[in-house]
């Protein structure tokens, strides 16, 4: 008997060390460059914006390396649904909050958002027209 547990002992021991889990294909959490911003149809430039969306459901805003002003900007995803959605909430020192509901897909290191104005009802599909006034953001993950 204490042969039999050796043996398990030393598999367990010898066994390879498990990895971690793998990226959740939907997982939006890291830092973004922002590559286009089609509004309400019209391609705008993107300013040199950067957006962090972080573990804890925080997102942040970058132009030209300098944090937005926000009193508080959260946000809320369900990768299951289908479009995944997406919440954007923010607030400015005023104490405004503006929420806009969205939908995104990931594709690799590119994710797209496609997002109603404040109180609008959540975009259906990835469409930016005059008559809808959704923005569509293409952002490419960045690179350490």
């Amino acid at each position: 008997m204490n042969t039999g547990l050796f043996f398990v002992a030393a598999l367990v021991v010898s066994a390879p060390a498990l990895k971690d889990p793998p990226r959740n294909a939907r997982d939006i959490v890291g830092e973004w460059v922002v590559e286009s911003v089609t509004i309400r149809g019209e391609e705008r430039p993107s300013s040199n914006l950067d957006y962090i969306f972080t573990k804890d459901g925080k997102w942040i805003i970058h132009r030209d390396g300098k944090e937005m002003p926000s009193a508080n900007r959260v946000y809320n995803c369900d990768p299951k649904a289908f479009p995944p959605t997406l919440e954007l909430t923010a607030s400015t020192k005023g104490g405004t909050a503006g929420a806009r509901a969205g939908i995104y897909k990931l594709d690799g290191d590119t994710l797209m958002m496609c997002v109603a104005a404040a109180g609008k009802a959540r975009p259906e599909k990835f469409e930016s027209t005059a008559d809808n006034g959704q923005t569509i953001y293409v952002l490419k993950r960045k690179t350490k």
